[in-house]
């Protein structure tokens, strides 16, 4: 597991995100993928690994071609000693968009917007589908 200590979920108001875990790595389409929560607004963040030689490497944040809650908002490379060459790129996103409620309410602006909760589930399966897309384009 990436988190050293588990989220102070305390002060959230009562919900799914109590029995929720707040992280997962897994394989999906021959990728490595995470399902992270952020420990300020709790959202959940959806994450594929893909190798440095993909088409997606490197591309934009704002990726037209990938269809995945909201948009994509991230895509950057990461090496495992700092300094070192980039390994791998990280392609991801967020639910953490306008619409989205979140578990820590008194950090959203827009509280009368809300939609509804991206669950754990619903966010690894999201990213099971954007490794699928990539696994798609890189065999194309």
């Amino acid at each position: 597991m990436l988190r050293k200590k588990p989220i102070d979920k305390s002060e959230w108001p009562p919900g799914i995100w109590h029995q929720e875990p707040d992280e997962e790595e897994f394989e999906s389409s021959g990728y490595n993928c995470l399902v992270w929560r952020t420990p300020d607004t709790g959202h959940l963040c959806g994450y594929v690994q893909i190798p440095l030689d993909h088409p997606k490497a490197k591309s934009d944040i704002l990726d037209p071609d990938l269809s995945v809650h909201g948009y994509t908002t991230f895509s950057e490379g990461w090496s495992p000693g700092h300094g070192e060459t980039k390994k791998y790129w990280w392609i991801g996103f967020d639910c953490d968009h306008l619409h989205d409620l979140v578990p820590n309410p008194y950090l959203k602006l827009f509280e009368e917007s809300w939609d509804g909760y991206q669950s754990f589930e619903y966010v690894k399966q999201d990213t099971e589908n954007l490794a699928k897309q990539l696994k798609e384009i890189a065999n194309a």
